[in-house]
């Protein structure tokens, strides 16, 4: 057996175990969810998740000795940035075909016009159809705020690398914490084990199980924002 959802040696495939790609290209928690909903009740256990599990590890696994060794983590975070990319080329070109409601190859005003508006429904707070200048602020310290990292009030080359090694420092938090003997790898029942962050995030009512329900009421995790300046 050879060697993704929050990630993978990078916090989607230890954190969210969403490592493995759906076929349909869906995304997020919804795909997650099919994933492991393996009978198709609504309601996924942590049986199911432990299985999911299993079967990321053994992708991953590539000399099949029940344990990731550096190599083997060091290679699946590369895939990951790899798939990411491809993620992001597919989402592309998905919006642009998207776009081309008379599929003739181009995409006119009118198209460009019509298309869903995500940004200014966040930025939209009130629901009302318009961007106030007050809501427009708002928006605007919201994603500074987050790019200013060590809130002196200006973005620097400083706060790109601090958020770059806040996220390299959860995910070796992440990964340190599956070595629960630390001896250096992860065995596959170490990994098997250990609660995935998500599971606890949409578990809501604590009771070992997530439903539909749970994962579509379930707060967003945060996202950092990783602007360019």
């Amino acid at each position: 057996m050879k060697r993704l959802f929050m990630t993978t040696l990078a916090v989607t495939a230890f954190g969210s175990t969403m490592a493995l790609a759906s076929p349909d290209h869906r995304r997020g928690p919804e795909a997650m969810f099919e994933k492991m909903d393996t009978n198709s009740d609504g309601v996924v256990t942590q049986d199911e998740a432990r299985a999911h599990r299993a079967k990321v590890f053994d992708k991953m696994d590539r000399n099949d000795d029940a344990f990731l060794e550096k190599a083997e983590q060091h290679l699946s975070r590369y895939k990951h940035r790899e798939k990411m990319k491809m993620r992001k080329a597919e989402r592309h070109a998905d919006r642009r075909l998207a776009l081309d409601t008379d599929k003739d190859g181009k995409i006119s005003l009118a198209e460009f016009e019509a298309r869903p508006a995500p940004m200014f429904e966040k930025m939209d707070s009130n629901g009302d159809g318009t961007i106030t200048p007050k809501e427009h602020k708002k928006s605007i310290r919201t994603v500074f705020a987050q790019m200013d990292t060590n809130s002196d009030g200006f973005l620097t080359s400083a706060d790109k690398k601090q958020r770059h090694e806040r996220r390299q420092g959860k995910m070796n938090n992440h990964i340190a914490a599956l070595d629960a003997d630390n001896d250096g790898r992860i065995s596959r029942d170490e990994f098997i084990k250990a609660e995935p962050p998500f599971f606890a995030r949409l578990d809501q009512n604590k009771d070992g199980k997530i439903t539909r329900e749970e994962m579509e009421k379930a707060p967003k995790p945060g996202k950092a924002m990783h602007g360019r300046h």
